[in-house]
């Protein structure tokens, strides 16, 4: 297996019981156990710290991107990052392949796979829509490999991620979309209404990372208190931009927003549902497929602010369970939290119509469904 993450990390944060950090981990463990089932395995995890270990009868790989000299442009970086995955897999000699990665990584390693004949499947958690041309170009080039016949099924998370793939090329008819099992449904918790007087709570769930908003979130923040509102923003979560989202909250007024770090999946979900508010202000640059929190803010019963991302857009309603605002534009995200929580039947409606945005991207197809049909026809 290629794909992101940290396996031997995850295997041992689950075999001391700790909270999982995104949902769906010790079930992905527990259907990729089910796939080596003892089996002589190579798992190769991209952005891990360098190691190499023995586990049974697998070698698990930590396998990160080297960073080059300035000026180099990142894509050369990436290139090289491919070469050296491809190396690993030279000297695994594989039979099968699950590959869950994209971009010019994915076309390295299907270059290999497919000349090879090896039996592949590939499940991605990412939108081909992509505003950078580059990417667009490397999408294209992926189409014929993802259509060879070695590729078993082409999955991505959700229908509109998975119909983005069919503008690139790619075969409608071995692509799928797919969904983590028993997530959290509206119908486990109550339409909320507005306290009156009642700080604005704001929560924000995901990586810390500009290209997914924040800063934008943040200043956000700033021009609603400027206005007078009394908000309040909580965000939870970890990535590369974080101590500089910190640093920044620090000179807006005390307790107007506080990033506490990375939390457990069940923590983040009471955030939501203790919160007046969830935002998920993702850029379009940042190529979601379907972000759990948005989901799971859905599943909270707690009206969504989202920003105009083309994924959201194609997938929701505005006004259904969320609005939409502007993305990388803070007064129109003030804006759009100002109208919801403004108006107490609005906010209530939005509440109510959680469960109707909710249904649309239900998807009855899993992960490890997608995994055991593979599976059955080696």
């Amino acid at each position: 297996m290629v794909g992101h993450g940290d396996y031997s990390a995850a295997l041992e944060l689950i075999a001391r019981g700790e909270p999982e950090p995104y949902f769906g981990m010790a079930y992905t463990l527990r259907t990729l156990d089910a796939l080596f089932e003892g089996d002589p395995h190579l798992v190769v995890s991209l952005n891990a710290p360098a190691y190499r270990e023995r586990r049974g009868a697998g070698e698990l790989v930590g396998l990160p991107v080297r960073a080059l000299p300035r000026p180099l442009p990142s894509t050369i970086a990436m290139a090289l990052w491919g070469r050296r995955i491809v190396r690993e897999l030279e000297r695994f000699r594989p039979t099968h392949l699950l590959l869950r990665t994209g971009g010019i990584l994915a076309w390295q390693v299907l270059r290999y796979s497919v000349a090879r004949g090896v039996g592949t499947l590939v499940v991605f958690a990412n939108t081909f829509d992509d505003p950078d041309a580059k990417n667009r170009f490397v999408s294209r080039r992926l189409a014929p490999l993802l259509n060879d016949r070695s590729v078993f099924l082409v999955g991505n998370h959700k229908a509109p991620a998975t119909s983005s793939m069919a503008r690139f090329g790619i075969d409608p008819r071995k692509s799928i979309a797919w969904d983590w099992p028993g997530t959290r449904h509206p119908r486990d918790s109550p339409a909320k209404t507005l306290k009156p007087g009642a700080p604005w709570r704001v929560a924000y769930v995901g990586a810390m990372t500009e290209k997914k908003g924040v800063g934008d979130l943040l200043e956000g923040m700033r021009l609603l208190h400027a206005r007078g509102r009394p908000v309040r923003l909580t965000a939870v979560g970890s990535g590369a931009d974080l101590e500089a989202l910190r640093a920044r909250a620090k000179s807006l007024p005390p307790g107007l927003a506080t990033f506490p770090g990375p939390v457990g999946n069940e923590e983040a979900f009471r955030l939501m549902l203790d919160s007046t508010l969830v935002c998920v202000p993702t850029r379009p640059e940042f190529t979601e497929g379907m972000p759990l929190t948005l989901t799971e803010a859905l599943a909270s019963r707690t009206p969504v602010v989202a920003s105009d991302h083309p994924v959201f857009t194609q997938a929701f309603v505005d006004g259904r369970g969320l609005r939409f605002f502007r993305a990388r534009s803070p007064a129109s995200l003030a804006d759009a939290i100002e109208t919801v929580l403004s108006d107490p039947a609005e906010y209530a409606r939005l509440s109510r119509t959680t469960a109707d945005a909710y249904a649309t991207v239900e998807c009855p197809t899993s992960f490890g469904d997608l995994v055991q049909r593979w599976k059955r026809s080696f």
